[in-house]
């Protein structure tokens, strides 16, 4: 697993990292953030003394990600079941998480926007856990707060380049609930393309192909949720041309509402994609997993087209997200659109 380093804060990330290695007596520590929808560390840093190996730290960082994608599932499948009528309230998870497998311990912190802070490191010889409890919380409250940051500053990228994504379509806009019903709708203007065979309204936002209305409904909950999160979908069943669809949480709203925005422009993207990626020097493998996401397909989709492997796919993510300087897919795409 190769982990990329950000810039943002790497020094000063780096140094806590020493600190906390030399008043801890640890050999080495790993500490980063973990995206729960995408499986992948979206960024790390590692501090290691003379003594520790490269081979431990490659140990410790790969049963990190196992008991994070593991984690990661329950956590949604938790949801799932929150969610079921009748079953009441279940008890939440009590953060932070240790977890040791005799070797190694793997810290796992509250997840801010479905991403995890995350502190591991190897338990060698003695080491008394419980003694060391008050500076294990400073160590997670720090990755916690650095996530919070990063967060926050990728959050106004989001904006800015929504911006730029929305100014150059045609719209036609909704403003829906989370169960989907409209309480708003703006035709689109005299002129554009028309796309009304994509979209049936009445009282619910829906689309005629089961597939994109599937994604649709995924998209706008997500949106209405208390974290609420963006997506793009690029709604291409019914022919080569692609529409690109937005849905974003609504923006200084009591209530939990959702934006969709529907582009009435048809767009060719093939010479666009090849520019795109000649831009950042990808290679063929990562050109076709990149192209895969920009056309709006989620990981188990991009394996079934493409006859690559979950753990090969989140591999070529990696290499494209430290390239392009993004950290979900969400984030690929709307670079591609801004560029």
């Amino acid at each position: 697993m190769n982990m990329q380093l950000s810039d943002y804060s790497n020094n000063h990330r780096a140094n806590f990292a020493q600190y906390f290695c030399t008043s801890a007596e640890l050999q080495g520590v790993f500490m980063g953030f973990f995206d729960g929808s995408g499986k992948i560390f979206t960024d790390a840093w590692i501090s290691k003394m003379a003594d520790c190996s490269q081979e431990t730290v490659r140990t410790l960082v790969k049963m990190a990600e196992s008991r994070l994608i593991a984690h990661s599932n329950d956590t949604v499948r938790a949801d799932v079941v929150h969610n079921q009528p009748g079953l009441g309230d279940l008890p939440d998870k009590t953060y932070p998480i240790w977890i040791s497998n005799g070797r190694n311990v793997v810290g796992i912190g509250a997840p801010i926007a479905q991403s995890f802070p995350v502190m591991a490191f190897p338990r060698l010889g003695h080491v008394d856990l419980i003694e060391k409890q008050p500076l294990l919380r400073i160590g997670m409250a720090y990755v916690t707060q650095q996530l919070a940051e990063s967060l926050d500053c990728r959050n106004n990228l989001h904006l800015a380049s929504l911006q730029s994504v929305i100014s150059l379509l045609a719209l036609r806009v909704f403003v829906v609930n989370s169960a989907g019903l409209v309480v708003y709708h703006q035709s689109p203007r005299q002129g554009a393309v028309n796309a009304i065979d994509r979209i049936v309204t009445g009282e619910k936002l829906t689309l005629v192909n089961k597939r994109e209305c599937v994604a649709l409904r995924e998209a706008i909950r997500a949106a209405t949720k208390e974290d609420g999160r963006s997506s793009l979908l690029s709604l291409t069943s019914l022919g080569q041309d692609s529409r690109l669809a937005l849905v974003a949480p609504m923006p200084q709203s009591s209530l939990r509402m959702a934006i969709v925005l529907f582009g009435e422009k048809q767009i060719r993207h093939s010479l666009q994609h090849e520019r795109f990626f000649d831009s950042y020097e990808m290679t063929p493998s990562e050109r076709l997993v990149a192209r895969e996401v920009l056309l709006g397909k989620q990981l188990n989709e991009i394996s079934a087209s493409t006859g690559l492997s979950l753990s090969t796919i989140r591999s070529y993510l990696k290499q494209i997200f430290a390239k392009t300087r993004t950290h979900r897919q969400i984030d690929l795409v709307l670079l591609y659109y801004q560029t």
